[in-house]
């Protein structure tokens, strides 16, 4: 077993192909192929479930792929630990995001501030319970998410929202026509494809709970928001997603109510610790954050 057979496997998690996973670690897809094959076999079982149509995690590969994940940032976080040894006047800034993040967008915010120089920021893309724990550990010094935490040595600020939209699946799509729009109690009875992990399912359960609906998981685990969309379009299941997730092909997403006139959406925050913001550079930033993420957000809503 080596990084390299964890990298990929985490490429293939990200993308669903073996194809892009290939190009995304730069190997080729033979190379990457007898990578997992071998790992495979070391560890016993099956990681995916490959068809000529698509790839799919089995049960073994949920099960370690956020195991995997926490080696690749462990070592990650070694080199860090080192660099930060080796040079302690090193300004560093560790953002943590889930994947709902917009990361393009989040990158629109940070820039302007990397451009006065001095100052490194390291993106770190984590699922929700890994996210919590670094915030807490202080393996990152700010964490977004569309997701509210609450401890008195957090501090927060709000970053963007986000629509929230309906894919329906084609059973569904027959029986709810073409309506423009569709509340939760419309769809209430709808079979829902949900990424775990992301904060995505919690956020729909506590909307579903809030408007007293019911909410039907679907039981198979969709690799990422890409295989969300293609299920949906192949009747597996209906979906929720947040319109940065949705391609822009997609020609069935439909705004999401909870009610007729209040629209369904994620609301994004900033959490730093009280502590970790006593560093003037941190402080700093986190101005810097206050005063034109905002900004940045309302203007591309606009």
């Amino acid at each position: 077993m080596n990084f390299n057979q964890l990298r990929f496997v985490r490429a293939i998690a990200e993308t669903a192909s073996f194809s892009k996973a290939a190009q995304l670690c730069y190997v080729t897809q033979p190379t990457l192929s007898n990578a997992i094959a071998h790992l495979e076999t070391e560890l016993g079982g099956k990681l995916f479930a490959r068809t000529t149509r698509k790839v799919s995690m089995t049960p073994l590969g949920e099960h370690l792929v956020p195991l995997i994940d926490a080696v690749l940032d462990a070592k990650g976080d070694l080199k860090q630990a080192a660099d930060n040894w080796l040079n302690p006047e090193l300004k560093l800034i560790r953002i943590g995001f889930t994947p709902l993040v917009d990361a393009r967008l989040l990158n629109t915010v940070v820039e302007p501030y990397l451009r006065e120089g001095g100052v490194e920021v390291i993106f770190k893309a984590c699922q929700v319970d890994d996210l919590q724990r670094r915030l807490e550990s202080n393996k990152v010094d700010i964490a977004i998410i569309a997701h509210e935490l609450s401890s008195p040595a957090l501090e927060s600020c709000w970053f963007y929202d986000e629509p929230l939209y309906y894919l329906p699946s084609e059973t569904a799509a027959h029986l709810h026509g073409i309506q423009r729009v569709v509340t939760l109690e419309q769809i209430c009875a709808d079979t829902f494809i949900l990424p775990k992990g992301c904060g995505l399912d919690d956020v729909l359960h506590q909307l579903f709970k809030e408007a007293e609906q019911p909410l039907l998981e679907y039981p198979g685990q969709p690799l990422n928001y890409s295989v969300v969309e293609e299920w949906a379009s192949l009747g597996v299941g209906s979906a929720i997603l947040p319109e940065s997730k949705i391609s822009a092909s997609n020609t069935t997403a439909r705004p999401l109510m909870v009610s007729a006139d209040l629209p369904a959406k994620l609301v994004y925050s900033a959490y730093w610790n009280r502590e970790v913001a006593e560093r003037d550079y941190v402080r700093n930033f986190i101005g810097h954050f206050h005063r034109v993420a905002p900004r940045i957000a309302e203007g591309l809503a606009g």
